[in-house]
């Protein structure tokens, strides 16, 4: 048994083992834009992410200014339409 450390000095560490090497990629096979296109194309869509996602329903009278842009739109988009099958 050893003497205990003295007050107010910290005891050393103990010898860390050596850490194996990180994860290592597959050999590449091909260009490498393809090697790079494969590794993208291995990742998935996020499970909470929706591809689609409805509206909620309209409640009366609190949409009033969401219906006013659409109207517009609509009309301006008649107007673009018409004006340019005239020509």
């Amino acid at each position: 048994m050893g003497a205990p450390a003295p007050v107010g000095v910290a005891p050393s560490p103990a010898p860390t083992q050596p850490q194996a090497p990180g994860p290592t990629r597959p050999p590449s096979t091909g260009p490498a834009w393809w090697v790079a296109f494969k590794r993208l194309t291995q990742f998935g869509w996020p499970k909470n992410f929706p591809i689609v996602q409805f509206p909620n329903a309209q409640h009366h009278g609190v949409n009033w200014s969401r219906n006013l842009l659409g109207l517009t739109y609509v009309i301006s988009t008649a107007v673009h339409l018409t004006l340019a099958l005239q020509h």
